[in-house]
């Protein structure tokens, strides 16, 4: 199903637990002021991707959206990725939650024949705790013509995060993620 043998997600502070596991592509999705190139010192040089914006689904003053531009970035390196042999992803972002989790959810679906639950399932059972950005996924669900299939099981996959994790509802809700919750819990 997937064009790699091994998936990794995590957060920054996990990025040295694993140096040496064999990772042989990084993909880092950071804040745009953000340095953390001693993090990676330890990984292929030639194989390493950035990528640079806020982790925010909504306008915030002194913050990047992730546009239109850089999900069809990711994406183009995902199907560049596809043609070449790629042992061991990392995708990374600051807390490994909500930006790397929808890129990998992404890459999963350049296949045509993988269904939005199955790339969301494969994205659960390497990062159980996550909250895919849903403005990434809905601009992918455009770019890849997924007809909003894509956009509601990013719906139903936070909902399903809620019912499985009781603390994120009061965690998120009162944040700039709060319009994630209202649409998980249908409100």
């Amino acid at each position: 199903m997937a064009f790699f043998d091994a998936l990794t997600i995590c957060g920054l502070d996990e990025l040295a637990a694993h140096q040496s596991k064999g990772v042989s592509h990084v993909v880092s999705i950071i804040d745009p002021d953000l340095d953390h190139s001693d993090l990676l010192l330890g990984f292929p040089p030639s194989r390493r991707f950035l990528f640079r914006f806020h982790d925010i689904i909504e306008p915030m003053d002194a913050h990047q959206l992730p546009t239109e531009d850089d999900v069809a970035a990711l994406l183009d390196l995902g199907r560049e990725l596809m043609d070449e042999p790629v042992e061991h992803l990392l995708v990374h972002c600051h807390m490994g939650l909500s930006r790397s989790t929808a890129t990998a959810v992404m890459m999963q679906l350049l296949d045509p024949d993988v269904t939005e639950r199955e790339a969301f399932d494969q994205v659960d059972a390497v990062r159980p705790r996550c909250w895919p950005n849903s403005l990434m996924l809905q601009v992918a669900d455009e770019l890849l013509g997924r007809e909003g299939r894509l956009i509601e099981e990013t719906r139903l996959y936070h909902r399903r995060m809620l019912d499985r994790h009781s603390d994120l509802q009061g965690i998120l809700a009162g944040s700039p993620r709060g319009p994630e919750v209202v649409r998980a819990l249908g409100q």
